[in-house]
């Protein structure tokens, strides 16, 4: 009889581990779809020139940067498909989705004056 427990025990535990494989081999595709990569670029005026200290940020500030001297910014470990807006005083801000390509290249409009 103890045979026979251990037999079915050892079944027992095949079928454990085999359920676990298959969950993990659901699973990591998932995790796969979830790749960060930095992100980088420039934000330009309407005639070409560096906007300094434009501020790049998603909705929820998770992932911001300011821009240096010459308009460029990076931002570390973000996921593709992240909404990005530029700000910055006097000018429209612009959003625009990050789809995984390294660089960003804004163009920020001077907003109407009055």
């Amino acid at each position: 009889m103890t045979s026979r427990i251990k037999s079915h025990t050892s079944r027992l535990a095949i079928a454990l581990a085999s359920m676990m494989l298959a969950l993990v081999a659901i699973l990591a595709p998932q995790e796969a779809n979830a790749q960060t990569a930095n992100v980088s670029g420039t934000v330009i005026d309407e005639i070409d020139e560096p906007v300094v200290g434009a501020l790049i940020s998603d909705k929820n500030h998770k992932y911001t940067a300011l821009t240096d001297a010459d308009g460029n910014f990076t931002i570390s470990s973000v996921p593709s498909g992240t909404i990005f807006t530029a700000t910055y005083l006097g000018y429209k801000p612009q959003t625009i989705t990050w789809k995984g390509i390294s660089n960003l290249n804004l163009t920020c409009r001077c907003l109407k004056r009055l």
